[in-house]
């Protein structure tokens, strides 16, 4: 809600996934939001987390490797209950 909130979603799913050339007088402030969007996530996420967000360029990545290991843990949790769904 928060990335929402102050209009950073853009930066994850939108109009600024993806940097500017760094000669783009735009591209300081898409920076700023840019670490603050992966800031945003690492905060969220549990320490082992972090490496999967470590070396990213762009928030648009880190949320697509968050979003593999996430769907991953959650396929794995659906197997191991056998009984389908199952919430946390």
């Amino acid at each position: 809600q928060y990335l929402v909130g102050q209009g950073y979603w853009s930066y994850l799913e939108g109009a600024q996934e993806t940097a500017p050339d760094i000669i783009n007088p735009n591209y300081p402030t898409w920076q700023q939001g840019a670490s603050r969007v992966i800031y945003c996530l690492a905060k969220c996420v549990q320490d082992h987390m972090l490496s999967y967000i470590r070396d990213v360029k762009a928030p648009k990545e880190a949320w697509k490797n968050l979003k593999k290991v996430f769907a991953a843990s959650i396929t794995a949790r659906k197997f191991n209950s056998g009984s389908g769904w199952i919430c946390p």
